[in-house]
């Protein structure tokens, strides 16, 4: 047999045996987060806004992306569809996805058909019409999706911040141990718009700028 023709054997036996080979995927953690885009900027986010390095990240790493091309609209509020949205991303890369979804009609349904396949209380959202989704979301349900977004493992405690420290979050209230895994983890801090630190304002809603 000829030199090329044994060449030709032997390379298409090695595309063969990889072909059949299982495509390993990788594993889950926060070292799957990279950057997937060049940051162009938005003409809504003048580089001295405290917010500007934020919405430069969230967009570099596919976590979020702009209302336009040009803008951002950081002073926009963010939906509960925008929240499922990013918590599905965040889960998505973590677990060695790309955080690309396919489009869906309407759009947030493809996040909210996956974000039902991993949360564990995935039932809150279960049943929910149109003007739920397009509702802005509090401060509270955006720590509570966070929080469901990446295992206990990926918030790892840096403070102590013991239940009924934060002033205003009730321990009867049924997010309040999203909001202290969060904090515990350095991923929220408190306001001092009453005078002290810890005030979180569950209540409230979240701009895009947040």
């Amino acid at each position: 047999m000829k030199l090329k023709q044994i060449v030709s054997l032997f390379l298409a036996v090695v595309l063969l045996l990889a072909s059949a080979m299982p495509v390993c995927a990788a594993s889950p953690g926060l070292s799957n987060f990279k950057k997937q885009a060049e940051y162009t900027g938005f003409s809504d986010v003048p580089s001295s806004a405290w917010y500007a390095e934020s919405v430069k990240t969230v967009c570099e790493y596919g976590l979020m992306n702009g209302k336009t091309a040009s803008a951002f609209s950081p002073s926009g509020n963010v939906t509960i569809a925008d929240a499922i949205a990013i918590g599905c991303r965040l889960h998505d890369i973590y677990s060695g996805g790309s955080g690309i979804f396919e489009q869906s009609s309407p759009w947030y349904k493809v996040y909210a058909e996956f974000w039902a396949s991993f949360a564990k209380f995935s039932y809150y959202f279960d049943g929910k019409n149109t003007s739920f989704w397009t509702s802005n979301v509090t401060r509270e349900v955006f720590a509570f999706i966070m929080d469901e977004a990446l295992p206990e493992e990926a918030y790892k405690n840096i403070n102590h911040i013991a239940p009924g420290i934060l002033p205003d979050i009730d321990l009867c209230s049924d997010h309040w141990s999203s909001i202290y895994t969060l904090y515990n983890a350095g991923v929220l801090t408190g306001s001092n718009d009453m005078g002290y630190d810890g005030v979180y304002f569950p209540e409230k809603t979240i701009t895009r700028a947040e």
